[in-house]
């Protein structure tokens, strides 16, 4: 299967130096990806600090280091972030919720 077939389904997209993110912060448009490790730890550099290489660490199961440097520094990209997390493929699929069908016990009795 393809990188581009991965994407399509809503799998972690690839980034440039070749480490799946699969999330939106870590994509490339605001962090990118420096360092991961086999556990899901990274390090990722901030693309929006020009002055200076600032790279923040957490893992890619919980982005809060991540989202706290962006509200720290750079508190204008905040509603940019979050409309590019809503376009993103991987984080839209953890809203969906799955049709819950109640069963009641008339409905069990007459299919037995």
């Amino acid at each position: 299967m393809s990188e581009q077939e991965d994407d399509a389904q809503g799998e972690p997209s690839t980034s440039t130096d070749g480490t799946k993110s699969g999330s939106a912060i870590l994509d490339g448009k605001f962090f990118s990806i420096v360092f991961q490790t086999s556990e899901g730890k990274v390090q990722a550099e901030c693309q929006l600090c020009t002055q200076k290489k600032v790279v923040i660490s957490g893992t890619l199961a919980a982005t809060l280091n991540f989202k706290t440097h962006l509200k720290r520094l750079h508190p204008e990209s905040l509603f940019e972030f979050e409309r590019h997390k809503k376009q993103f493929p991987c984080d839209s699929k953890k809203t969906k919720k799955t049709p819950f069908r109640q069963t009641h016990l008339s409905e069990q009795s007459n299919t037995g």
